[in-house]
């Protein structure tokens, strides 16, 4: 269980930055 959460903490970051990076190029490219 404490492996889980740890995992969860360290990831959920870089998820949320993978998720941003990826709207501001869908954005870049649709919305010129």
């Amino acid at each position: 269980d404490d492996y889980f959460e740890i995992a969860v903490r360290k990831w959920t970051p870089f998820r949320n930055l993978r998720q941003e990076f990826i709207t501001a190029v869908v954005r870049a490219i649709f919305m010129p």
